[in-house]
């Protein structure tokens, strides 16, 4: 007679701590996509590259990882202006290349976390 390999199955715990692996893969992508989006940026003050930021949000089975430029008084606010481009002024984006172009390192990254 074989022994089971999971004496007790505890779902919550198994996908918990799955979870936490695809997380921690997900903080190492967008923070790759944050330093590639970088030198990218438009530079007149270099307020909008200090500002790249990423953050991730876990909500139960749901991991989403965000990169983006800080918002706010003091920070790179106007940043979407040279992404998405005005009436006057032609986009120049920064930060949607930086996922694009690394699209296949973003999906291994967050794959060998659970390895």
């Amino acid at each position: 007679m074989t022994r089971p390999i999971i004496e007790k199955w505890n779902q919550k715990k198994f996908l918990g701590e799955l979870g936490g692996e695809i997380a921690i893969g997900m903080d190492r992508a967008c923070e790759m996509v944050a330093d590639k989006a970088a030198p990218m940026a438009p530079v007149m003050t270099g307020l909008t590259r200090a500002d790249i930021t990423h953050e991730i949000d876990v909500r139960g089975l749901e991991i989403e990882g965000r990169v983006g430029v800080k918002r706010g008084k003091g920070h790179a606010w106007y940043a979407h202006f040279p992404e998405f481009g005005t009436s006057k002024m032609a986009a120049r984006p920064f930060l949607r290349p930086a996922v694009f172009q690394n699209a296949s390192a973003i999906v291994k990254m967050i794959a060998e976390a659970t390895k």
